[in-house]
């Protein structure tokens, strides 16, 4: 099943009552590789705390701030189909985006 499935379920059987997004980038001191992530953790119905990786990807060069940008421009377009299933379902006042 792909993400975008299980993520189509969960907000069509209203499993997901608050949603979040984080994105991060991260460097590991065993290997050169860099990676940037984009995430949504969310409440589901139990009130419990469950995450999402929408997207991963390498992040390689520097990370200067056009990088960063051009990177996250690059994985928000990639996410942007579940982003937007994501916000259709709260574009009340319980979005916040930070």
């Amino acid at each position: 099943i792909s993400i975008y499935s299980q993520i189509q379920s969960l907000i069509q059987n209203d499993k997901i009552v608050s949603v979040g997004f984080t994105s991060d980038i991260w460097s590991s001191s065993v290997s050169t590789v860099s990676m940037l992530s984009l995430t949504a953790p969310f409440i589901d119905e139990k009130f419990e705390l469950r995450r999402v990786v929408l997207h991963s990807q390498e992040f390689p060069g520097s990370h200067t701030a056009a990088a960063i940008a051009k990177a996250s421009t690059d994985t928000l377009t990639h996410s942007l189909q579940l982003l937007h299933l994501l916000t259709k379902k709260f574009r009340t006042e319980r979005l916040f985006l930070a």
